[in-house]
């Protein structure tokens, strides 16, 4: 999916971990996005299935009969979540074949299609939401999860290192990112925009807040921790010498300064999700 090199196989048990600590935002999303008429929902470029598990459920608990699939370029990150979820179907796809093509695969043109992080990943972010819209069945809503704002996890003043070490990772992380992504495609407009030129009507912007206070425990613990150290990977070269050695120490669960022995660790962000819906026929 795109020239940005990620190694989406390695990924798989982060990816994992991820859905598990989201669950609560895909059940919001869920709750808000499945309609009484859908009969075929996507989670597209799935991961670890979390919206899938919320589509599924959400369902389940309306007693709604619709089919729900998890389609990623990678079977090995939807491993684990197919194993447990024998009522999601997973298969393999991706926009870059085409319309036609994910339809293909897919069985059917979809009611609904979901994909949070992914398109900010094609070659051609506007030729990717143009296969997605494609995709869909006439009437169907594509609901893309993109932007927002960046997560808060930590107090300023840590006793450690300088204050402000989580805002300076995240502006290394941004610098990272922007030199992978130099070869791609971005669109120079807004999500909405890029929905519009894609077909769809009824555009519109949907913010939900995601809000863990602290202390952050179990998955959640887990996924902010290992967050951290990913970025501290791809962003280490634009750290100086004093934050990488703060962070190396936060992130060594044998130092006494392990973020794991914090009791004051919390996620906050609100997530956009961008809605199209494509015209009905005739």
């Amino acid at each position: 999916m795109g020239n940005d090199q990620f190694d989406w196989v390695e990924e798989a048990r982060d990816l994992s971990k991820a859905a598990r600590s989201d669950a609560e935002f895909y059940e919001m999303a869920a709750e808000e996005l499945l309609d009484p008429a859908h009969r075929l929902v996507v989670d597209f470029a799935c991961g670890g299935g979390g919206m899938a598990i919320a589509l599924a459920a959400t369902a389940r608990r309306r007693r709604q009969d619709v089919t729900v699939m998890g389609v990623d370029a990678h079977p090995e990150v939807y491993a684990d979540a197919a194993g447990a979820h024998p009522d999601i179907t997973f298969v393999e796809g991706t926009f870059e074949t085409g319309a036609t093509k994910l339809r293909q695969v897919i069985g059917s043109a979809p009611d609904l299609i979901w994909a949070r992080g992914a398109v900010h990943h094609a070659d051609d972010e506007q030729a990717a939401l143009d296969t997605l819209a494609a995709t869909l069945a006439p009437g169907g809503v594509l609901a893309i999860a993109e932007g927002g704002t960046t997560a808060a996890h930590l107090p300023a003043h840590l006793g450690i290192g300088e204050p402000g070490l989580h805002s300076r990772l995240n502006a290394a992380t941004h610098r990272h990112a922007r030199r992978k992504l130099s070869k791609l495609k971005p669109m120079p407009y807004g999500w909405g925009v890029g929905l519009r030129n894609a077909g769809l009507v009824e555009t519109r912007t949907r913010n939900i807040l995601v809000d863990k206070p602290a202390p952050l425990e179990g998955a959640d613990l887990d996924f902010v921790i290992g967050k951290f150290a990913k970025q501290l990977g791809w962003a280490r070269e634009f750290l100086d010498a004093d934050d990488i050695a703060a962070w190396e120490r936060l992130l060594d669960p044998d130092d006494t300064a392990w973020l794991g022995h914090r009791d004051d660790l919390f996620y906050l962000a609100a997530a956009s999700i961008h809605i199209g819906e494509k015209p009905l026929e005739g």
